[in-house]
């Protein structure tokens, strides 16, 4: 369960690998001793979906030691049963691969937009945690957050349509995962289809060449509309990660 999860979490005594051993042991015994392929997806997806629930529940500037067990759980060896590969959903894969997980952070994401504003600040910052840490890449989560909130509003619309929560979390990204949508921005990486496409009010981009991902032009265009929100008094209770946002965009 989420609340076994946080209470390893804030038990100094138990640390991130001896936490990650503790809550892993369901679902890689099942898989080591058995081979059992089904219960091993049953445990696995109950494994991620604490990890998840924790994370939403967990303030995004105590996550620390939570990143720190996704980094050990990605860091255990290949489970083993007599020479057997792991498959889920009849792809073969590995364990470093962390299996199942990506699927559900989709999914996690949308519930947890739908739910309290604070889950979903938590939740986009352990995405944005993971992503800085090179643990689970998850740079497409960011642009949607960014186009929802800096994009499909005008830029003199953001203080009106913009939830202060859905500004917390396009700040979070900026706050923890800056150098990693940098490099995304300096490498222009993109994504296929349009899955990444502009916003409504720049919709006029959306066949420019950069503007299916990331692109300095498109950064620029996120700085400019936070920016333009500092001291606006609607947004009072965005404002300290505003400000932390801007302050990591101004040394990258």
């Amino acid at each position: 369960m989420a609340d076994k999860v946080i209470s390893l979490l804030g038990d100094k005594a138990v640390s991130a690998q001896d936490a990650a051993q503790k809550l892993t042991d369901p679902c890689r015994t099942a898989f080591v001793k058995d081979g059992d392929l089904s219960r091993f997806e049953e445990e696995l997806n109950a494994l991620w979906n604490n990890i998840l629930s924790a994370a939403e529940k967990t303030p995004h500037d105590q996550q620390d030691k939570l990143v720190d067990v996704m980094r050990a759980i990605k860091g255990m060896p290949e489970p083993d049963h007599e020479g057997k590969k792991i498959e889920i959903w009849g792809q073969e894969t590995r364990w470093d691969q962390l299996p199942m997980f990506g699927a559900l952070t989709r999914e996690r994401l949308d519930i947890a937009q739908s739910r309290s504003g604070q889950a979903f600040v938590n939740i986009n910052a352990f995405f944005a945690r993971l992503t800085a840490a090179n643990i689970e890449d998850n740079l497409l989560f960011a642009i949607w957050v960014f186009r929802d909130a800096l994009e499909d509003p005008a830029e003199d619309e953001i203080a009106q349509k913009t939830s202060p929560e859905l500004l917390k979390a396009a700040a979070v990204w900026f706050i923890y995962a800056t150098e990693s949508l940098a490099k995304a921005r300096d490498e222009a990486e993109q994504f296929d289809g349009k899955v990444a496409r502009p916003g409504d009010s720049l919709s006029a981009f959306k066949d420019v060449p950069g503007w299916r991902g990331f692109c300095p032009d498109r950064w620029n265009v996120w700085k400019a509309r936070l920016a333009s929100l500092e001291k606006t008094e609607s947004l009072a209770d965005a404002q300290p990660l505003i400000d932390q946002a801007l302050d990591k965009l101004n040394k990258v």
